[in-house]
């Protein structure tokens, strides 16, 4: 009896001896998932923290070419209508230009329609006392 009790004692404490272990090991093995878990949580945030580093200087990036690329727009778009604004000031000079010698034109023509008349005045003048004298003479001999 005794040496069954005996027995029986060793497998209880063989078995409390082996449950302590595997709760030991069950422990340890938890504890190495946590670390992972814990570890890949780290890895994840790190490589999200770098994702939006790269993210947050390719948006920098595309934010410096679009204003570069809007201010060349405008010195274009100002250098064409300063070019344009020329165009029209040299139109408005030749424009300003053609009449101003048309009106000069007008007048010399004018000035030479007067001057016609005037001396087609003369002549009709000279021809009626050219008549008045041949009829004065007509005038006589008869």
């Amino acid at each position: 009896e005794a040496s069954r009790k005996a027995f029986e004692t060793k497998v209880a404490a063989n078995k409390k001896r082996d449950e302590l272990r595997l709760k030991k090991e069950a422990a340890k093995n938890e504890a190495a998932k946590e670390a992972e878990r814990a570890k890949a949580e780290e890895e994840r945030k790190a490589q999200h923290a770098r994702d939006e580093a790269v993210r947050r200087k390719e948006e920098e990036r595309l934010q410096k070419e679009t204003a570069e690329a809007e201010n060349h727009a405008k010195a274009e778009k100002a250098k064409a209508e300063a070019h344009r604004k020329k165009i029209e000031d040299d139109l408005k000079k030749e424009e300003a230009k053609a009449e101003a010698s048309r009106k000069a034109f007008e007048a010399k023509v004018a000035a030479g329609k007067k001057k016609e008349e005037r001396r087609l005045k003369k002549e009709a003048v000279k021809v009626e006392s050219a008549k008045k004298v041949e009829q004065a003479k007509a005038e006589e001999e008869r």
